[in-house]
């Protein structure tokens, strides 16, 4: 089994590398003199704007939280953690504080309210600490898909077209 993935991964840094010579080909084999300076600014991370370093942190951020909730004695810790007096009593603490049974007591006054506790209920009771991992990585993807949307130059017009809805909805329509 860990053969077929050593293998499946070597198949897909092939295609990747495969991939990156033929558009490299492609830049370098032109009349152009200055596509391999071009080329090579590009892959210089001095030149890179910023919000393309934090991405990368992002990534690897993700990836290393992803590594470690994966493994089996941190899932059983995290278990432990939840059944441990201590959470116990925070939880009691919590629920019996007055500002959180006033906040309850506001919430539950409206119909809306109701709806939005039954739906914050079921949300929490249904994760797992065996999917937090899948949580990580739901959590770095958006944080990055946020960063690119905000700060690549090429969602200039996506950006303005949400701004616009956000601020006039209805002259969007028309």
């Amino acid at each position: 089994m860990s053969k077929a993935k050593w293998r499946l991964g070597l198949v897909t840094w092939l295609v990747i590398g495969g991939l990156l010579l033929i558009n490299a080909s492609v830049l370098l084999n032109g009349d152009d003199p200055q596509a391999t300076r071009r080329l090579l600014h590009h892959f210089n991370p001095w030149h890179w704007p910023g919000w393309y370093a934090v991405n990368l942190w992002l990534v690897f951020g993700g990836a290393l939280v992803v590594l470690i909730l994966r493994n089996s004695r941190i899932q059983s810790r995290l278990h432990s953690f939840y059944a441990s007096r201590f959470w116990q009593s925070a939880k009691t603490h919590f629920i019996k504080s007055k500002p959180n049974q006033t906040v309850v007591r506001f919430v539950l006054h409206r119909k809306f309210g109701k709806w939005l506790l039954r739906k914050w209920l079921t949300f929490w009771k249904g994760i797992k600490v065996e999917r937090y991992p899948v949580y990580a990585w739901v959590f770095a993807l958006t944080a990055i898909f946020i960063v690119f949307f905000r700060h690549a130059a090429w969602m200039e017009m996506p950006r303005n077209y949400l701004l616009f809805y956000w601020k006039y909805p209805r002259q969007f329509i028309y």
